[in-house]
């Protein structure tokens, strides 16, 4: 929206702001109060929420929760201080996608296909773990990224 006013296109900025504050509505309605849902299957229930028994809590949704704007930076920061504290490994110096992994209670579509703990159902996915790191740096949280 803000290339749109500068560019004078006033209402394709207009509509890119409500199609904004629409997205960040529905986002906000996600956090479940620890941080935010990963998504919902295809019956319409959620995952990635506390008490999961398969991926409680995803880097990724914890993560963008930062990058984009939402009303309440404290929930942004309290999402990624618990996928800090789930989801780093000190001893192996990583940090899983989600956790705990997919083993067949949820369809969340192929990640379901890796084994528990490889690759993105439950493993260091190398992309979430950069963002994860960013997301530290922009909630105030830099010796943590």
């Amino acid at each position: 929206a803000p290339l749109c006013r500068e560019r004078g296109d006033r209402a394709r900025a207009e509509r890119y702001e409500k199609m904004a504050a629409l997205l960040a509505a529905r986002a906000d309605r996600t956090w479940d109060g620890g941080w935010y849902l990963r998504g919902y299957d295809d019956a319409g229930s959620p995952f990635g929420g506390r008490g999961g028994r398969e991926c409680e809590i995803d880097s990724i949704a914890q993560s963008f929760a930062v990058f984009a704007p939402g009303p309440d930076e404290g929930r942004n920061r309290a999402a990624v201080e618990a996928a800090l504290g789930r989801l780093l490994d000190p001893v192996h110096r990583t940090a899983a996608l989600l956790a705990p992994p997919f083993t067949g209670a949820t369809d969340p579509g192929y990640i379901r296909s890796y084994p528990a703990g490889v690759r993105e159902n439950g493993g260091q996915y190398t992309h979430a773990a950069v963002w994860l790191a960013m997301a530290c740096f922009r909630c105030g949280l830099p010796e943590r990224g």
